[in-house]
C-alpha cells in the first residue's frame, strides 16, 4: 500500500459504487421534519427499532446537517446487516467531513456484511489519518479473511493510529478463524512480528501482540518471547497471554517466570495463566510463593493470588501443593478462597475431591460457607462422578440463596452418567418464578437432553415474559430444540417475533439447526420507552460530562460518564444514581486481570432493574478503567456494570461503553467479590 497524501478527494472513490448504492433509495421520500430536533427524535425511535429500511433513516442520511446524518449513520450500523450497508455506502462516497467519514465506516463495520470489505479497502486512500484508522477497523469487523492482506499493508502507514488499528483487526479475524493465514508464506508473519519487535509507539507493539498471540502460529514464538522484555507492560501482558495460547516449550516457560516477578501486577496475571498449561517442578516452584501461607505474605495483589489458586489445580500430586492450597482458604480475599476451594476439588481423585467439598461446606476447613464458595463448591462437585457429586449437589439444591442454587442446576448438566434422579429438581426449578432458576435448569435439561421435561419447558416458556426472563427464554428456546426436536419446531416459530433480539436469534439459530422453514420476518414494533435521552438535550453540548462518585467499603472512585457516545445509558445510570437505587449493591464477579463486575440488584449476575436498554455500541475502546453494560444478548443492557483492569480488544464493539474510571482506579483494582457501593455522589441537576 502506498503511504497517504496528496488531494485524494474520497467523493470520486467509484462511479459504479455510487450508482449502484444510490439506486437502492426510495424512489419518493416522506415529507422531512422541519427541524434538527425533530429530526434527532425521528432518529432515535428509528433506532430504537432496528429498522434499517426505515425511510427516516435513508432520508436522514442524505441531509446536509451533519449532526442529523451522524444520528444516522449510527442507528443503521446498530441496526446491522445489508439492508444498513446500501444506505450507509450511498452516504459515505459523497461525505465531504472527516469525523462523519469515520463515523460511517465503523458503522458499516457494525453491520458485520462481508460487502462491507471493498468499500472499507478504498477508504485507505483517505488522507486522514482516523478515517484511514476506521477502514481498517471496519475491515476487522467484517469478518472477511478477504481483508487479511489489507490489514498486513496498513501495519506499514505512516500513521501510528492506522498501524494500531489495523493490528487489533488482525486480532479480531484470528479470534474469528481457526487459522487465518494457513498456507500463507513466511514474509506475511514477518511484517506482523516485525511490527511488535520495532515499531516506536507502544499502541502498535501491543496490538500487535494480541493479534500475534490469537494467530496461534509457532511463527509468532520468538516475537512474543522477545517482547516480554518490552519497555510498555500492556506489551508485556498479551505477550504472556500470546505464550499462554501456545504449546509449553522451555524458552517460553523461562521468560514467563521472570515475568512473575514484574512490578506491573496484570503482566504477573497473565504470566500465571499461561504457565498453567506447563505443570512442571520449576512451575510450580515459582508460582506457589505467589500464595500467601506460612511464612510468606504472598502477592499483593488480589488478582495475582486468585490466578496462582486457579493455576495449581494441575499441580496437584506434586509434593507441597497441596499444602499451598489449604493455607489459601484462609486468604483475606474471597475470589482466592474460592478458587483454592476449586482447585483443591480436584476431579483426578475423586474420593478426596468429595471429602473437602463436603467438609468445606460443612466449616470443617479454613473457608467459610459462604454463598460465593458455595456456588464454587456445586461448580466443582458438577465435574466429579454422578455417585460423588449427586449428594454434594442435592444438598445446595436446598440451599436457601438463589445464586447457590442456580449454579447446583447448572452442575447437574455436566452429569451426563445420572440417571433419572436430576429430573424432579430440574422440573421443581422450572416451575419456579425466577429467571436465574429457570434459566440454569433449562440449560442443565438442554445438555442432557431430557425429554420427559418437555411439558414443563414448554410451560416454563409461556410464564418467562419481561426484560428480566431474556436469557431464560433463550436457554428454554434451545433446551426444547434439543430434548423434543420435531416437537420444538413449532414453539420456535412462535418466538421468531420475540420482543427481544437475543430470543429471536436463538429461535432463528434452533430453526436453522432442525431444518425447520423460517419464515420472513415481520418487523416486531418499536418499544414503548417514552423519549429517548440524547446529547445536547438531556446532556448540555459544550459542558463537561457528569462525574458520579461510588463510595465503596474499600474507598471511593469516580465515573465520567460518556453522555455524547451512550446518552441512552449514561441517563439510565444517572437517573438511578440519583434515586438511590446503587446504594448497598455488592459486586459478584472478579475475574483476575479482567473485569469487576456488579451492581445486581438480585447479586447473582440476573438483575436487570426492570427494563432492557437499547445498545449504543459506539468507536470508544476498552482501555483500563472502561465502564461497560453487561447484557444477555443485543439489546438487553440493565443496570449492572463492569470495568476493566487492562486494554480488553475482545470487548470492542461488542458491549457499550458508557463511563470511564478518571479517579480511584486503585480502589477498583482492590475490589472483590461481595465488596458493597456504600453510597453515590451525584452532580446537582
Amino acid at each position: 500500500m502506498r503511504a497517504p497524501g496528496g488531494a485524494f478527494l474520497v467523493p470520486v472513490l467509484t462511479a459504479a459504487l455510487l450508482a449502484a448504492s444510490c439506486s437502492l433509495l426510495p424512489e419518493r421520500e416522506p415529507e422531512a421534519p422541519s427541524s434538527r430536533e425533530a429530526w434527532l427524535d425521528l432518529l432515535l425511535a428509528a433506532e430504537d427499532a432496528r429498522d434499517p429500511g426505515s425511510p427516516t433513516l435513508t432520508q436522514a442520511i442524505a441531509r446536509e446537517d451533519p449532526v442529523v446524518r451522524r444520528f444516522a449513520y449510527r442507528a443503521l450500523g446498530r441496526a446491522g446487516g445489508l439492508e444498513a450497508v446500501r444506505p450507509i455506502l450511498a452516504a459515505l462516497v459523497r461525505e465531504p467531513l472527516v469525523e462523519l467519514r469515520a463515523e460511517g465506516l465503523f458503522a458499516l463495520g457494525l453491520t458485520h456484511h462481508s460487502s462491507v470489505v471493498d468499500a472499507a479497502e478504498r477508504f485507505l486512500l483517505d488522507p486522514n489519518d482516523s478515517v484511514r484508522a476506521a477502514a481498517v477497523t471496519a475491515l476487522g469487523l467484517a469478518g472477511d479473511d478477504r481483508g487479511l492482506i489489507t490489514l498486513l499493508e496498513a501495519l506499514r502507514d505512516a500513521s501510528p493510529q492506522v498501524r494500531s488499528d489495523a493490528a487489533l483487526s488482525l486480532g479480531r479475524l484470528a479470534a474469528s478463524r481457526e487459522d487465518p493465514l494457513a498456507g500463507r508464506p513466511i514474509a506475511v508473519f514477518l511484517v506482523l512480528g516485525e511490527a511488535l519487535r520495532r515499531d516506536p509507539d507502544a499502541r502498535v507493539r501491543w496490538a500487535a501482540a494480541y493479534a500475534a498471540g490469537r494467530l496461534r502460529r509457532e511463527e509468532m514464538r520468538p516475537f512474543l518471547a522477545e517482547a516480554l522484555g518490552d519497555g510498555d507492560a500492556r506489551v508485556r501482558v498479551f505477550a504472556c497471554e500470546g505464550l499462554g495460547l501456545l504449546p509449553p516449550e522451555a524458552a517460553s516457560r523461562e521468560g514467563l517466570i521472570r515475568c512473575l516477578a514484574d512490578g506491573d501486577w496484570t503482566v504477573v496475571v497473565e504470566a500465571v495463566k499461561a504457565l498453567k498449561a506447563d505443570p512442571s517442578e520449576e512451575v510450580f516452584a515459582a508460582l506457589a510463593p505467589l500464595l500467601a501461607g506460612k511464612g510468606r505474605a504472598g502477592h499483593a495483589s488480589l488478582h495475582v493470588r486468585a490466578a496462582a489458586a486457579e493455576a495449581l489445580s494441575p499441580f496437584l500430586g506434586m509434593n507441597g501443593c497441596r499444602p499451598a492450597l489449604l493455607a489459601a482458604l484462609a486468604d483475606s480475599a474471597e475470589s482466592v478462597r474460592g478458587a483454592a476451594l476449586e482447585a483443591l476439588a480436584s476431579p483426578d481423585d475423586p474420593e478426596q475431591a468429595a471429602a473437602l467439598l463436603e467438609d468445606a461446606l460443612a466449616g470443617k476447613t479454613a473457608a467459610q460457607p459462604t454463598r460465593y464458595l458455595q456456588s464454587r463448591a456445586a461448580r466443582a462437585a458438577g465435574l466429579l462422578p454422578w455417585e460423588l457429586g449427586w449428594p454434594i449437589v442435592e444438598q445446595l439444591l436446598r440451599d436457601p440463596e438463589v445464586a447457590v442454587r442456580s449454579t447446583a442446576l447448572g452442575a447437574l448438566g455436566q452429569f451426563k452418567d445420572a440417571p433419572a434422579a436430576p429430573e424432579p429438581a430440574l422440573r421443581q426449578a422450572l416451575a419456579e418464578k425466577d429467571p436465574a432458576l429457570r434459566e440454569a435448569a433449562a440449560s442443565a435439561a438442554g445438555a442432557l437432553e431430557l425429554a420427559g421435561l418437555l411439558p414443563d419447558l414448554t410451560r416454563a416458556l409461556d410464564e418467562s415474559a419481561g426484560a428480566d426472563f431474556v436469557e431464560a427464554r433463550v436457554s428454554l428456546l434451545r433446551a426444547l430444540a434439543r430434548a423434543g426436536k420435531e416437537e420444538a419446531v413449532a414453539w420456535l416459530r412462535d418466538y421468531l417475533d420475540d420482543e427481544e433480539a437475543a430470543v429471536r436469534e436463538a429461535a432463528r439459530d434452533e430453526l436453522a439447526r432442525l431444518g425447520g422453514m423460517i419464515p420472513a420476518l415481520p418487523r416486531p414494533p418499536p418499544p414503548r420507552r417514552g423519549v429517548l435521552p440524547r446529547a445536547g438535550r438531556d446532556f448540555a453540548t459544550g459542558r463537561p460530562n457528569p462525574v458520579v462518585k461510588l463510595v465503596t467499603g474499600k474507598g471511593p472512585f469516580a465515573l465520567e460518564l460518556q453522555a455524547d457516545e451512550a446518552p441512552h445509558h449514561a441517563a439510565a445510570f444517572l437517573e438511578r444514581c440519583r434515586a438511590g437505587f446503587y446504594d448497598g449493591f455488592t459486586f459478584h464477579r472478579m475475574v483476575p486481570g479482567f473485569v469487576v463486575q456488579g451492581l445486581d440488584p438480585r447479586g447473582d449476575g440476573y438483575g436487570t432493574g426492570g427494563f432492557s436498554l437499547r445498545g449504543e455500541v459506539n468507536t470508544l475502546r476498552y482501555e483500563r478503567g472502561s465502564v461497560g453494560m453487561p447484557d444477555a444478548g443485543p439489546d438487553t443492557g440493565g443496570c449492572q456494570i463492569f470495568i476493566t483492569f487492562r486494554p480488553q480488544p475482545r470487548l470492542d464493539a461488542r458491549y457499550t461503553i458508557f463511563a470511564r474510571v478518571v479517579e480511584g482506579m486503585e480502589i477498583v483494582e482492590q475490589l472483590d467479590v461481595g465488596d458493597r457501593v456504600e453510597y453515590v455522589v451525584v452532580p446537582a441537576e
